[in-house]
């Protein structure tokens, strides 16, 4: 598939439910999303007993990239993630997925 063909699946909030592996481990996850779902500044709001609680809003939106920040209430910096779209000759797309966030001077102790 093309990144055309890829982006509206990234791009639509309403769309994340469908291949999401969050969604999925968590099919009682109560999601609310913006009015218009897709594009930037579309958002989804989620209440978890899995993951917790957060929202995570688009902060670009096009075929060959797509970042969006996820706020979660009890953590001080916000989750920057991106999706990187690069086409290939053969008509096939490398999707590259990241997510970035500060854990401060020992992020080990987070976890442990």
């Amino acid at each position: 598939a093309t990144p055309a063909q890829i982006a509206p699946h990234i791009t639509d909030m309403r769309a994340w439910k469908a291949w999401s592996p969050y969604h999925k481990a968590d099919t009682a996850m109560a999601i609310t999303y913006s009015t218009a779902s897709a594009g930037v500044g579309a958002w989804q709001d989620w209440k978890s007993k899995a993951h917790g609680d957060g929202k995570m809003t688009l902060l670009e939106a096009s075929a060959q990239q797509v970042r969006y920040k996820i706020d979660f209430p009890d953590m001080a910096q916000p989750l920057i993630g991106t999706f990187t779209l690069t086409p290939s000759p053969d008509g096939k797309t490398a999707l590259v997925w990241t997510n970035e966030m500060a854990l401060g001077n020992n992020p080990f102790m987070r976890y442990f």
